[in-house]
């Protein structure tokens, strides 16, 4: 009966082991075909979502990089890149697509510093304004185009007409329709329409990849599933948006439910950085240092984060939850 029980199991295994190789191969076939067909947000977004329910696929860390770079974000490819290299470091195909993007950022920062050594004019503003409208830099594009604006002349410039239209037609608006979609993605989900949440995200993402509340709202939604790792991933892409303490503090959280130590410190980390009083971050730190064996430095920082915030003596004592974007977290359950 055990040796059945066994072979079955191992049947079993391989079926699923097999369908997942099937299902891969669908949608490898699926993004090529996007591909193909030019559809670029699409294939981004359909690669996208597809990483946040296989985090750890390099593969399709490699489709997300390519969707970034057809869609001109070169800096995001980069870091999309190097995350995939901390996964697998000898794979020759990242660190050649991660050389060719490093170079071609150089040209385009060599650019930039250029331009901004010239006494600005209207013109200066104008070139600065199309790299970042090309980069998809909604931020930069939007204040350079703001002093572009502000010079007398740019009234009768027809280049500050076509770049400003540009702007609000392929960033501006996709950007605030996207946003609006995922809020109503997330309403979607919270009544139980999770396929359709799902779907509204990806037509989200195809719309702009500009801002870091759609993926803010995804984490959101991919904390309550409690796939975790596909957590990760919206909220490292909402962290290269909008370099913000919270976000580095959940998302050293959300490492530090994976296990990964080392990770989840260089995340509270950056969080002292960006804030020196987040007593919280250091107070992760030390919890972080505990795991990894370094007591001794886990103790300095417990004095900072005590020194800063005396309450959290007593939470040392009791324990706590973890709570990630406000949602409490039932640690050492259903990770992905």
């Amino acid at each position: 009966m055990k040796k059945i029980v066994f072979a079955l199991t191992i049947l079993l295994s391989l079926n699923l082991f097999a369908g997942s190789i099937h299902q891969e191969q669908a949608l490898t076939e699926r993004l090529k075909t996007l591909l193909s067909e030019q559809k670029y947000p699409l294939y981004y977004s359909e690669s996208f979502m597809a990483l946040c329910n296989d985090w750890k696929n390099t593969n399709l860390m490699f489709f997300v990089a390519d969707g970034y770079d057809k869609l001109g974000n070169l800096y995001r490819e980069k870091s999309i890149l190097l995350r995939a290299l901390k996964l697998t470091p000898e794979d020759t195909r990242l660190k050649d697509r991660l050389n060719d993007v490093e170079n071609r950022i150089n040209k385009i920062e060599k650019k930039i510093e250029m331009l901004e050594q010239k006494p600005k004019d209207l013109q200066v503003y104008l070139q600065l304004a199309a790299i970042y409208i090309g980069l998809k830099d909604l931020s930069n594009a939007r204040n350079y185009l703001s002093k572009a604006g502000k010079v007398e002349s740019s009234r009768r410039n027809i280049i500050h007409k076509i770049l400003y239209d540009t702007y609000t037609k392929q960033i501006e608006i996709p950007t605030k329709q996207a946003i609006n979609m995922s809020m109503n993605a997330l309403t979607e989900y919270e009544n139980g329409n999770k396929e359709k949440a799902y779907s509204m995200f990806r037509d989200a993402l195809a719309f702009s990849i500009s801002s870091p509340f759609v993926y803010d709202n995804l984490a959101e939604m991919l904390i309550r599933e409690k796939n975790y790792g596909g957590a990760i991933r919206a909220l490292e892409e909402s962290f290269e948006l909008q370099k913000d303490a919270s976000k580095a503090i959940d998302l050293g959280n959300l490492y530090f439910l994976m296990k990964d130590y080392n990770e989840a410190f260089n995340y509270f980390e950056q969080a002292t950085k960006l804030n020196g009083n987040a007593s919280e971050a250091y107070y992760n730190m030390a919890l972080c240092l505990e795991k990894l064996g370094d007591k001794k430095g886990a103790d300095e920082y417990y004095k900072i984060a005590f020194r800063q915030n005396p309450k959290l003596k007593e939470l040392k004592k009791k324990g706590s939850p973890i709570f990630i974007k406000g949602i409490k977290i039932e640690t050492g359950k259903n990770t992905k």
